[in-house]
């Protein structure tokens, strides 16, 4: 024990010059904690505009699909996919919801609903997607909710539904396959209420419902289905059609007027197109080695695939699955292609939609392997984009990306040389 009566008047000069110092350290340190603890609260309290989220499962035996991502009015998302089934080898139809900072909240699946075809629709309050029945084949139009019994047979004379997309006057334009006769593609003009405008069949000439069959549940290369409005109230639709996998353009009762030709079933393809401002089209497709071309500004005038011209990717994954949307981002128009790579990183390109110049790519994803599933401008002018990915390196869970505004500007900032 320290006697202080012992102390000379220097040593005891030297203790209190250390007390004081000790003293003012305590404090200090406890200034620190009490500013920092209200720092985080504030913190706390403001949006998060930026976040990276895995969605694990207890259950090893489940796997997820993402296929598109929308916001709803609390600001939060709501993620379309598809998840193994149970009850039979389609795909059932899976919704999950999380909040506007990436926290889960509810998730629901159906086995009565199959294999989602289309991005989630906005109609009215609700979002909607077309799939497929799983007992009858047909297409419904099933309202997004946490029990997915809300589903409407579009009609019962279609079967296997394999593309879909709204039109700007509230119906739906829906690619079917007539797996009982085996070698006809349809097109169908369908309103929300179930009313038919019109069906058009297109002869294949020889029977495909073994490839049909399979590609509805996930075996093999994914076909690129798709279905889009052309200019002046006219369609578009990738099909089985005429022993190739074609791209056909219609007038608005379905009538065919051009196409851009495939090479047979697997070979060069189409894989996406989106209708521009100028009456163009930005387009992707891949070549007979399954390598990637995007193309912006594309006239796309009756030809084949293999005369399309655009920039080769390598990098992109061979038979990738190409999501296309138009975007104003910082008072620019541009067009973002969104698909995975080689080396499992998920991948957005920004082009100008006017010039058709590459502005900028976006690479999301580390360590896991990680796949697109779909994206979505925000409110906040950021985006999100919902995949999959492997953890472990075999269990397929779903994952989110949530990029600011601040993101999104430098996106599309510059030029790419």
């Amino acid at each position: 024990m320290l006697d202080l009566n012992n102390f000379t008047s220097t040593q005891t000069l030297l203790l209190n010059f250390f007390m004081q110092k000790i003293y003012y350290f305590f404090y200090s340190i406890l200034f620190v904690l009490l500013f920092t603890n209200c720092d985080l609260k504030n913190k706390e309290s403001e949006p998060i505009s930026v976040f990276t989220k895995i969605y694990d499962n207890a259950n090893f035996d489940k796997a997820y699909f993402p296929t598109d991502i929308k916001q709803v009015g609390d600001s939060g998302f709501v993620i379309l996919g598809h998840t193994p089934s149970t009850k039979s080898s389609f795909h059932s139809a899976y919704i999950m919801k999380i909040d506007s900072k990436g926290k889960f909240e509810w998730e629901s699946s159906s086995d009565e609903i199959v294999n989602p075809v289309s991005e989630l629709i906005p109609v009215g309050n609700d979002f909607k997607f077309i799939c497929m029945g799983s007992v009858n084949t047909n297409p419904y139009l099933a309202t997004v909710s946490k029990d997915l019994t809300q589903n409407l047979n579009l009609n019962s004379g279609l079967t296997y539904p394999l593309a879909a997309s709204s039109l700007k006057d509230g119906s739906f334009l829906i690619e079917t396959f007539d797996i009982k006769g085996g070698k006809s593609t349809q097109l169908s003009k369908i309103n929300a209420g179930g009313s038919t405008s019109f069906t058009k069949s297109y002869e294949v000439f020889e029977d495909v419902s073994e490839k049909i069959f399979r590609n509805s549940i996930y075996q093999g290369i994914p076909v690129p289905f798709f279905v889009g409005e052309a200019a002046n109230g006219n369609y578009f639709f990738n099909a089985y059609s005429n022993f190739t996998l074609t791209m056909i353009f219609t007038d608005g009762s379905g009538n065919q007027k051009s196409q851009v030709a495939g090479e047979r079933y697997d070979g060069s393809a189409m894989t996406n197109a989106l209708l521009l401002s100028n009456g163009k089209y930005a387009t992707s497709n891949y070549i007979g080695t399954g390598e990637n071309i995007f193309s912006v500004e594309n006239s796309l005038i009756d030809s084949s695939v293999a005369k399309i011209k655009g920039n080769l990717l390598p990098e992109i994954s061979r038979n990738a699955r190409v999501i296309i949307k138009r975007a104003t981002i910082n008072s620019k128009n541009v067009v973002l292609y969104g698909t995975d790579t080689k080396n499992g990183q998920i991948v957005i390109f920004a082009y100008d939609e006017t010039a058709g110049n590459l502005l900028g790519v976006k690479y999301l994803g580390s360590t896991n392997k990680f796949e697109m599933g779909g994206f979505t401008i925000t409110k906040d002018g950021g985006l999100i984009v919902a995949g999959r990915s492997l953890v472990a390196g075999r269990f397929s869970r779903i994952c989110v990306f949530k990029l600011s505004a601040d993101d999104a500007n430098a996106l599309v900032a510059q030029s790419v040389k």
